[in-house]
């Protein structure tokens, strides 16, 4: 039994797998992958028996396990990041928001539709370039076709913004008081002032901002931590359900390194774990977002138990 492994990402999702069992065949590079494929990527990678499962007949049960917590999470982060106006076609929204923010302003696969693919990007397109917007999906495990990520790449849309999505399966217990850091539920003026200083926040986008977090339904909270009466870090969380969001995770440059961010998130998650209805508890897992490229952010919530699950990204044309 081989011990090395590895992660990859293999149609959007984040594997750990053994080097020496992966399929030659298995290409993260495909531009498009069969049923079939994935399945015997899952039965090698998640060590899954095709005997227990009876084969591959059976691994649309598989993939719905596999999926459930993904589609989970990307409907929960919608709302946690609402935009202005939306459309929906084929199963995809199509999100607005005055250009602020891709996430906000991006086609997104929820339910997606079987169908001709060149009909999708042609109506995304002509919505977008009616608001004076550059086209923009977002390319995540349950975009449909399989292969619309080739093809968007074919057309000339650029990738940009590849971001992991990382969980903690188990909200840890309060650790305490933090020195400086205030709550503000549900964010409002200080905070956002205190995030677009330290976010560095064009003045002409503060409006845009506070629409957006004033559309948020759920529970809401806005953290901020001072050393010496000064905005050293801040932090929103989202709680639905089971899960808590964690986002806008800023810490000042001349205080990283100090554990700011750290102190931010466990204040949040600390709160998020009292937001449940009465009777119930609150939220018993966390999840966040972070741009791959951003090496020290992925290195701290390594370090507090956070795990890749899956990856997105943009394709943006222009």
């Amino acid at each position: 039994m081989c011990r090395e492994v590895e992660r990859v990402v293999y149609c959007g999702l984040s594997i750990i797998r053994p080097v020496a069992m992966m399929p030659d065949t298995l290409s993260t590079s495909a531009p498009a992958v069969t049923g079939r494929e994935l399945y015997r990527a899952l039965v090698v990678c998640f060590m899954i028996s095709p005997a227990r499962e009876k084969g591959y007949p059976y691994s649309g049960h598989i993939l719905q396990r596999i999926m459930s917590p993904i589609r989970s999470i990307e409907e929960c982060s919608q709302r946690a990041w609402p935009c202005l106006d939306q459309e929906e076609f084929a199963g995809w929204f199509l999100r607005f928001a005055e250009g602020f923010t891709r996430r906000s302003n991006s086609a997104n696969a929820v339910h997606p539709e079987d169908g001709d693919p060149a009909a999708l990007i042609s109506h995304c397109e002509q919505a977008y370039r009616a608001r004076g917007l550059p086209p923009i999906f977002r390319i995540t495990p349950l975009a449909q076709p399989p292969h619309l990520d080739a093809l968007l790449g074919e057309r000339g849309y650029g990738k940009e913004g590849e971001t992991s999505v990382q969980v903690l399966e188990r909200v840890p217990a309060a650790s305490g008081e933090s020195a400086g850091l205030h709550l503000h539920t549900p964010p409002g003026r200080e905070w956002l002032d205190c995030f677009t200083a330290l976010d560095d926040t064009p003045s002409s986008r503060h409006e845009t901002l506070r629409a957006i977090l004033a559309r948020i339904a759920s529970p809401h909270a806005g953290a901020v931590l001072r050393v010496n009466r000064v905005p050293a870090g801040c932090g929103r969380g989202v709680v639905e359900g089971e899960w808590i969001g964690l986002f806008d995770i800023v810490t000042h440059p001349r205080q990283r390194r100090q554990g700011i961010g750290g102190r931010v998130i466990a204040a949040l998650l600390h709160w998020g774990t009292g937001q449940g209805a009465l009777g119930t508890q609150g939220a018993t897992r966390a999840y966040l977002q972070v741009e791959t490229a951003n090496q020290p952010a992925i290195r701290l919530y390594a370090k507090l138990g956070f795990r890749e699950i899956y990856r997105y990204w943009y394709r943006v044309l222009g």
